[in-house]
């Protein structure tokens, strides 16, 4: 039973590799701890205690690998994202320059929706309530959060 549960926490510890997550990992952790749990019942402190440490310093192992070695393979660069995740949102100053802008509704504005400003798409709100697709807006209002239009 430890043999089969040790197997099992090293292949979810595989697994998280593969699919990233922390989820896989920390089920295989809580194996371990089952094991070195059974280990400590059938053959006494010791080993369930080495059962433990081993098995969290395999678990630490691979993470290791995931982390720095798996990431600079051919392999790793193609399954680990290198890219910066933008939130879309405005910046303070940024947005007190759009007050007085024209724009035009890319969908229906009810009153959320989306508007062209120059060469930029962002999300609004109509002040004005319903504003149809393909409309003139004007920026009355804007702050870090929302950008609020109305019909010109």
């Amino acid at each position: 039973m430890i043999f089969v549960l040790l197997s099992l926490a090293l292949i979810l510890f595989l697994l998280e590799i593969f699919l990233p997550g922390g989820v896989l990992a920390l089920v295989g952790v809580v194996l371990i701890g089952i094991a070195s749990v059974y280990a400590f019942i059938d053959y006494g402190p010791s080993v369930g205690l080495s059962v433990f440490v081993g098995g969290l310093l395999v678990s630490l192992l691979f993470f290791y690998l995931e982390l720095k070695v798996l990431a600079g393979t051919r392999f790793g660069r193609s399954v680990f994202t290198h890219q910066q995740v933008s939130t879309g949102g405005t910046g303070l100053g940024e947005t007190s320059q759009l007050i007085g802008q024209e724009g035009l509704t890319l969908t229906p504005m009810s009153p959320g929706g989306k508007v062209r400003l120059g060469d930029q798409v962002y999300s609004a709100v109509s002040i004005d309530g319903y504003i149809a697709k393909g409309s003139t807006v004007i920026v009355k209002d804007a702050d870090t959060f929302s950008i609020r239009v109305s019909n010109r």
